[in-house]
């Protein structure tokens, strides 16, 4: 599966990101009749109609690729097999890597 991260500072135009962080990531939005099974984090497969693609090369000559998908369907989401870490746990750490500075 190919990753869609860019850095923040690649991305002047990115939207606020609902979590902090440095890697900026499309947004999918989904509209549907009924409620589908999705998980907080996970994989799911798409079925999709490509609507648009350009390209755009700034004059530093940074050059950009922009699609846009129509989502005809969506496969069954699987959540991340990764356990969710401990809030508490991680304040502790980065308490204990503090103390130790």
């Amino acid at each position: 599966m190919k990753s869609l991260g860019k850095k923040m500072e690649d991305c002047p135009s990115a939207p606020s990101p609902s979590e902090p962080s440095d890697v900026y990531y499309p947004s999918l939005y989904i509209d549907s009749k009924e409620p589908l099974s999705i998980p907080e984090k996970g994989e799911a497969r798409i079925r999709f109609i490509r609507r648009k693609k350009s390209t755009e090369t700034t004059g530093d000559g940074e050059t950009s690729y922009c699609y846009v998908l129509d989502v005809v369907a969506i496969g069954e989401a699987e959540a991340d097999k990764t356990p969710k870490r401990d809030r508490y746990a991680e304040m502790d750490e980065l308490m204990e890597e503090t103390l130790e500075d």
